[in-house]
């Protein structure tokens, strides 16, 4: 039974992956990302759980694929807010800005030193998990505050016709 509602699956997903056009390379480094979010997210719980991480954290753990998935279609140039649950969305974009490992792993790092509240981080420590924000890469997760940043970049987008944004909400 089991392998009779597999098989019909694998296809299904087999054929959404060919409509994609997708690369075994690029199907490679989003699930290379999925599982980095993870890592990031179960690094964060078990910081939670031994009190070195002091505050709320709004885990993102069972939702990566979204993120990947969303960021992936962005161009380079492409803006993304997120909201207090947005770790996910924060390292995607900031993966796929990253062109060279030594990037990618800085990228990790600047998230993780925000997290902990160091001075390394994207915000200098202040933002803490709930309000990372990668300025130069368009990523902003800033409770509350996303709104009116929100109404300017959908202002520009209108104007310009050249901005794909994506906005999250919990």
């Amino acid at each position: 039974m089991a392998q009779e509602v597999a098989v019909p699956f694998v296809e299904k997903v087999s054929a959404m992956i060919e409509e994609q056009a997708l690369t075994r390379d690029e199907l490679l480094t989003m699930l290379r990302q999925i599982m980095e979010i993870r890592a990031l997210e179960n690094n964060i719980a078990d910081l939670l759980g031994k009190a070195v991480l002091k505050g709320a954290s709004h885990l993102y753990a069972g939702q990566e694929a979204v993120a990947v998935g969303a960021v992936a279609a962005l161009r380079d140039d492409d803006l993304i807010t997120s909201t207090h649950r947005g770790h996910g969305h924060g390292h995607a974009h900031g993966d796929k800005a990253a062109k060279t490992p030594e990037a990618k792993q800085e990228h990790y790092n600047k998230m993780m030193a925000e997290v902990l509240g160091r001075s390394g981080g994207y915000c200098k420590g202040k933002g803490g998990s709930m309000h990372i924000a990668d300025v130069l890469h368009g990523n902003r997760q800033v409770v509350g505050g996303t709104f009116f940043a929100e109404i300017g970049r959908g202002h520009n987008a209108n104007l310009s016709g050249d901005i794909i944004k994506i906005t999250t909400q919990p």
